[in-house]
């Protein structure tokens, strides 16, 4: 994990904590995770030209060679659909044979740190 630290509103944590339960699941199942040597890059960072804005990048290395599938199941409309529209942003899932890559912008930050919790 690399980024800095940020503080979600309650909407973009919860979000968040559903995408990164997909993500981490089809990871154990099928991606970097369901080898010894697997593993997977969570960094983020902010828009320097709007601080509320931020994209976090997951990344899966050392798995298995990455088929990208047929159909869109449930987990993918999650992640592409419902995150983006909640977050007011964008998902895109690159299924790269050397790993899946998930990128996740949106307004996500809440303008009153001191009253969330920090994601770093």
């Amino acid at each position: 994990m690399n980024g800095p630290s940020a503080y979600l509103t309650s909407k973009a944590g919860l979000s968040l904590a559903m995408a990164f339960h997909e993500l981490g699941t089809n990871a154990l199942k099928y991606g970097s995770l369901s080898v010894p040597d697997g593993r997977v890059s969570l960094a983020w960072a902010f828009d320097p030209a709007d601080p509320q804005q931020i994209e976090i990048r997951w990344v899966e290395i050392g798995g298995p060679d990455v088929v990208a599938p047929t159909r869109r199941g449930f987990g993918s409309r999650l992640l592409e659909r419902a995150l983006a529209s909640e977050l007011s942003g964008r998902v895109v899932i690159d299924y790269d044979p050397t790993g899946v890559r998930c990128i996740i912008t949106g307004r996500m930050v809440e303008a009153v740190p001191s009253l969330n919790m920090p994601l770093g």
